[in-house]
């Protein structure tokens, strides 16, 4: 188990020539090339899942089944999305194929059984500037899983910062021409995407 820090900025679409300013001038590498994204999200029939989001409690976790469509690599993962007193940490594992946990769901100790709620797909672009490593999520899109004729996009950028140094102080980050650093759940945003619109979503991002 490897506990690390995320952090999140989230900025719109008219913001991102400013970032690619800001990544000239700290000659920010890229380091592996873009790739699709596609993870099913699971929850109980109550959406316990998304509710401890919300709320923030802790200790808490997500399930999801994660794949890269169009990348080399076609393997599917089996992710567990863990927050708890002491940091997050994720636990995955590959599977051969989604097949029985999309039919039959997953049998899970503290939410019970659990079913595929939401699709969430997105570009995911790899950088590295001073040794911290960062992604750039863009073109997301959110469908309740089965129906994928009823897909939303979102205009939102999704930068998150990672590193297993628990000490880093990320306010010395200069990116003050973005937000400010918040909490936020693809998930959760799909769900009042989905269910309630742009409004919605644009206050409770987490």
């Amino acid at each position: 188990m490897s506990f690390r820090i995320e952090k999140k900025i989230l900025f719109q679409k008219n913001k991102i020539h400013e970032f690619n300013n800001w990544k000239k001038r700290n000659s920010v590498k890229e380091i592996y090339e873009t790739r699709l994204i596609s993870s099913i999200y699971f929850d109980n029939i109550k959406n316990q899942m998304m509710y401890d989001s919300l709320e923030g409690v802790v200790p808490r976790y997500k399930i999801r089944i994660r794949q890269y469509p169009h990348s080399k690599n076609k393997n599917i993962y089996y992710e567990k999305k863990i927050s708890s007193v002491e940091g997050r940490y994720k636990i995955s594992r590959k599977i051969n194929n989604a097949d029985n946990f999309i039919k039959l769901g997953i049998q899970d100790n503290r939410y019970g059984r659990i079913l595929p709620k939401n699709t969430v797909e997105y570009l995911r672009s790899y950088f590295l500037f001073k040794n911290i490593r960062f992604t750039l999520d863009y073109n997301i899109s959110y469908n309740f899983f089965g129906k994928e004729n009823y897909k939303v996009v979102d205009n939102l950028f999704v930068l998150e910062l990672k590193t297993n140094n628990l000490n880093f102080d990320f306010e010395k980050v200069d990116f003050n021409f973005l937000n400010s650093i918040t909490r936020f759940s693809k998930y959760c945003r799909s769900y009042n995407f989905l269910n309630y619109g742009y409004q919605k979503a644009k206050y409770e991002t987490f």
